[in-house]
């Protein structure tokens, strides 16, 4: 068998082994975050959040076929179309890293490869694939319907497409190689943009490869030249073409008075002729090299056309309809992300500047017959800017996180040091080296580090440096041992990648700088764009996926410098043989048996399972309003995917503030009607209302919401203000409402349980909490002004309070929502209502739980909910029936709790928040549960705080939160077990509480 064959059939070995291992630890339904809008849009073709990617929907969309009808299994196809690319990653990593290998005994004409270069070639090309098959970063994303696996797979095909062209580089017709990584690049636009990122370490292969003469100037030249191409084709390409052809239709809309469409169609006309014409020309003209520029960059721009499928879609008005951008200038701003905001990158403000000007900028809207020019927000001046600024952010208190971390003494500005401190240690070394070592060193556990010594961070197995590092390796609680995600590689990984890359140096300097491009575009070049503020709401290890990859090259090619050494000890074939099976146990197989565990999503389907839960907790017909992804995603999902409760209109609050959104709120979808917002759309188009202002007028008592609301939509300048720049805008003139109620529309729609109907007020009256109204607060004002009480009207359970406008004393809680009733809250009440009798039924007959008991692994996302199960959806409701003399209901809803939920703590929140269900399994004569959970909880306890008393013998920091939680629920112990026959319980809390209280100084 010939090396061709050999190599191809080695290649699909590994694809093969990754794939089957993807397959087997796929989620079964969909996973958290952006998941359920991916397979919801893929599914019905529709539209996701900026900038869209609309090739991946459409390949996903082929997957979902696999289902065969059963819509309960669509998601899992999807997550099996992951699989399949994470594999087919792994076969062109593997071809890629046979090619580079191949080039360090490159052969003459007529002469074949020996057993050993073969063993050391094919070896390194197994260790390398299969390492990076089952690195942490990768498999995680293999196993989910997300972008990342396709996108990791258009830049595999990439850099092995540019390897495939310099080895026939001197071959007749070899350039169609390069418009072929041209077509990639253009389709992988439609997935993901960080595959661009290889253009650089490309034009480095090509001047290698086309230079007679190899010069360190002339590198430079090419990797700049590198640069500008990857600038164009994300600036000129993706974005101006774009913006180009809006202004044709500006132009033709308003000037000549063209239908919508006909500028920007005629744009894209033009653009083909041009390129007809240029690559006739060339041809003509025998320009070779403009002919392959020009059929390059024809098909970037063919690839790139995916994104017509997001116009075609859009007109259609799906359910799913992000930013609507269905013509010239919505899409323009589509493409350029303009829902999210944009960090500073060579020069802008410190985290304690203040606006000194705001210049406000512009975009155009379309209206019925025209294109209106609109502000689109402000460029803002400040009195305090640095350049390449890091500590820029004065948002979600990061300010007082950039004071701490940096120990910036309040009222002092940080210095350019201290910015460069925050780069090195905060965007480097926390978000970028804790990700890498991750991957090639260990992990400590999958929580989401913010600077702890217990959450998040990298270790390595070896005692010592993780002793060294983060500290408390005398006293590691059985919770962190047993963790499924308590990885640890022992430095092999990474020791054998180092080894690779200095060789790779010392053998094929050219090969491996371009190896050493990719690994920095791909990483550190991403961390520099990035800019990214503390606090981020979730790990982005993700983001660098293709830099692990550039370093699994070098994995592999450490079998080729070990095989090198041990030739001189022994002989060649069996140096080769050693060291491939070395490097095989070293890094691949110790990477698979390590982080099997905790990436094998099989046995859970929390995220479909409890956004199930949300959605049966609400009456039918109902309006649920929720917030963050993990609240909204996953509904979509079930909604759009498996039909479940589609009659539930979902409104997530972090959109309605935008027109559009809020414009499709008034639509019915699926079975659900529109919201009942009287809102005429000219009131609330883009530029109008986009925020208005809490102005203090000094009105007595409460105003009634009509009024209120006439005020804000007036058109009349005597209700508005003048602001800056004689711009007259409507205000808020007081933040104390009042509602009338219907009672008899209250009764009729069963809003209020029977039990408390005598408890209906006359009118709801409470004070707003926000100094501002956006189209957000807007539309839930306007809401409860029109509904009448004929649909329900739901918070989810897990939206921020500061989203209730202020109606907190209106919200009963129903499960996983809380429910607005106009009720007064009864005397002597503490928290939040339930209404146990709707929770109990959810609770008892509909809620599913993802098998969060029996699963092997749950991912943070799954077990962070257990708190707010065990406290807030069952805990509040056994209390309250227990309050009610529901004594055997409450037994059963505690009961429930136990054998639904983990029977191990993942958290010390987790310990306070059983409180509530410990209470009633006692007094419901449960004991030997309770004193299951009360054992395991202290057992948690107990350990971790020795653990947190060892890190603090070497590191500076005391685990001030977890401490107080553990203290805050050995007094709630303590007070249950007092009325309970416990007593040797009750004693071991009570000398716990004593011993941490004398230990910690607290009273």
């Amino acid at each position: 068998m010939n090396y061709t064959k050999i190599n191809n059939l080695l290649g699909w070995i590994c694809a093969l082994i990754a794939t089957v291992a993807y397959v087997m630890t796929a989620e079964r339904s969909t996973s958290w975050w952006d998941c359920g809008e991916f397979i919801a849009s893929a599914f019905k073709l529709q539209i996701v959040h900026q900038p869209g990617a609309p090739l991946f929907l459409m390949i996903q969309n082929i997957f979902s076929n696999l289902a065969g009808g059963d819509v309960t299994r669509i998601a899992f196809w999807m997550n099996v179309g992951s699989a399949v690319c994470s594999g087919l990653t792994i076969l062109f990593l593997f071809w890629t890293i046979t090619a580079l290998a191949k080039k360090v005994v490159a052969k003459g004409v007529g002469e074949s490869y020996t057993a050993t270069d073969l063993i050391k070639i094919f070896g390194s090309g197994a260790v390398g694939a299969l390492a990076y098959a089952f690195t942490d970063t990768f498999w995680f994303s293999a196993v989910e319907s997300e972008v990342y696996a396709m996108s990791s797979l258009c830049t595999a095909v990439v850099f092995w497409g540019i390897l495939k062209w310099e080895n026939h580089a001197d071959e007749a017709g070899s350039d169609r190689w390069l418009i072929f990584i041209a077509y990639v690049m253009g389709l992988s636009i439609g997935v993901h943009l960080l595959n661009l990122l290889v253009i650089p370490a490309i034009a480095l292969v090509i001047y290698f490869k086309r230079s007679k003469t190899v010069t360190s100037s002339g590198a430079t030249k090419a990797f700049l030249i590198g640069v500008v191409v990857l600038a164009l084709i994300l600036w000129g390409i993706i974005q101006y073409t774009v913006k180009a052809a809006a202004y044709f239709d500006l132009f033709f809309v308003n000037s000549l008075g063209m239908g919508f469409g006909t500028g920007f169609n005629l744009f894209l006309i033009l653009v083909v002729a041009l390129f007809v014409y240029g690559i006739w020309y060339s041809i003509k003209k025998a320009k070779p090299m403009l002919n392959l520029i020009l059929i390059s960059t024809a098909f970037i721009i063919f690839g790139y056309s995916s994104f017509a499928m997001i116009m075609v879609r859009a007109k259609a008005n799906p359910t799913l309809n992000n930013s609507d951008p269905d013509n010239a200038f919505s899409f323009v701003s589509y493409l350029g992300r303009e829902q999210y905001a944009s960090e500073p990158l060579l020069n802008g403000p410190t985290f304690d500047a203040q606006v000194v000007d705001a210049v406000p900028t512009y975009t155009y809207r379309k209206d019925k017959d025209k294109y209106t020019k609109v502000e689109n927000g402000m460029d803002y001046k400040y009195d305090k800017t640095m350049l390449f600024p890091r500590v820029y952010s004065n948002r979600d208190g990061h300010d007082g996180y950039y004071r701490d971390y940096l120990k910036i003494p309040e009222g002092q500005s940080p210095t350019f040091g201290d910015n460069l401190k925050f780069f090195f240690s905060y965007q480097i070394g926390h978000m970028y080296g804790r990700y890498f070592l991750w991957n090639f060193a260990g992990r400590q556990n999958d929580q989401q580090g913010q600077g702890s010594f217990t959450e998040g961070n990298w270790i390595s197995g070896a005692k010592p440096v993780d002793q060294m590092h983060v500290g408390g390796q005398n006293a590691i609680p059985d919770s962190l041992k047993t963790d499924p995600s308590n990885n640890k590689y022992y430095f092999l990984p990474l020791i054998i990648g180092l080894i690779g890359a200095f060789w790779h140096f010392g053998r094929r300097q050219r090969d491996a700088g371009i190896v050493g491009l990719l690994f920095f575009f791909t990483g550190l070049a991403i961390v520099l764009y990035l800019n990214q503020s503390p606090l981020q709401p979730r790990e982005r290890d993700y983001a660098y996926a293709g830099s692990f990859y550039a370093f699994a090259i070098w994995i592999g090619l450490g079998v080729f410098a070990i095989a090198d050494y041990l030739s001189k000890k022994v002989d060649g074939k069996m140096a080769a043989g050693i060291a491939t099976a070395a490097c095989l146990l070293g890094a691949p197989v110790l990477l698979g048996f390590q982080n099997w565990d905790d990436h094998d999503r099989s046995e859970k389907t929390t995220a479909r399972d409890l956004a199930k839960n949300y959605l049966a907790s609400c009456a039918p017909n109902a309006i649920l309003f929720t917030y963050g992804d993990n609240d909204t995603y996953p509904l979509w999902y079930v909604q759009e995917v498996e039909n479940y409760r589609p009659d539930v209109r979902v409104v997530n609050l972090s959109l309605l503030s935008s027109d559009w959104y809020m414009r499709q709120m008034k639509q019915k979808v699926n079975q659900a009607d529109g919201l009942p917002i009287n809102i005429d759309d000219e009131k609330f188009k883009k530029g109008v209302r986009e925020v208005l202002y809490y102005q203090d007028m000094k009105v007595p008592g409460h105003v009634d919401l009509d009024l209120v609301m006439q005020i804000l939509l007036s058109d009349d300048q005597k209700n508005k203000l003048e602001l800056r720049g004689g711009k007259f805008e409507n205000f808020l003139p007081t933040k104390n409402f009042s509602l009338p109620v219907n009672k008899e529309a209250v009764l009729q729609n069963n809003v209020v349980p029977k039990a408390w109907q005598e408890s209906i007020v006359d009118t709801m009256s409470w004070t707003y909490n926000r100094n501002y109204v956006s189209r957000a607060e807007l539309s839930i004002l306007n809401v409860l002004l029109n509904n009448n009480w004929k649909r329900p009207i739901y918070f989810a359970a897990t939206v921020p309070n500061d989203n209730y406008l202020g109606l907190d004393k209106y919200l009963v809680q129903e499960g996983f929502a809380l429910r607005l009733m106009p009720i007064a809250t009864p005397a002597g009440s503490e928290g939040t209502l339930v209404d146990t009798q709707s929770a109990f039924k959810d609770i008892t007959t509909k809620y599913q739980w993802g098998n969060m008991a029996n699963a092997s692994y749950l991912d943070p996302e799954s077990y962070r909910m257990i708190t707010m199960i065990t406290n807030t959806v069952m805990g509040g409701t056994a209390t309250q029936l227990m309050m009610e003399g529901h004594k055997d209901e409450a037994r059963k809803v505690a009961v429930e709790t136990y054998e639904k939920m983990p029977k191990r703590v993942y958290l010390m929140r987790d310990i306070l928040g059983y409180i509530p269900i410990i209470n009633v399994l006692y007094e419901t004569g449960e004991n030997k549960r309770a004193n299951e959970i009360v054992n395991r909880n202290l057992k948690f306890m107990t350990q971790n705080m020795r653990w947190y008393q060892d890190i603090a013998q070497t590191k500076p920091e005391l685990e001030y939160s977890n401490i107080g939680t553990a203290l805050r629920a050995l007094g709630a112990y303590k007070s249950i077990l007092a009325s309970t026959s416990e007593k040797q319980l009750l004693q071991q809390v009570t000398e716990l509480e004593k011993s941490y209280k004398q230990q910690y100084g607290v009273e």
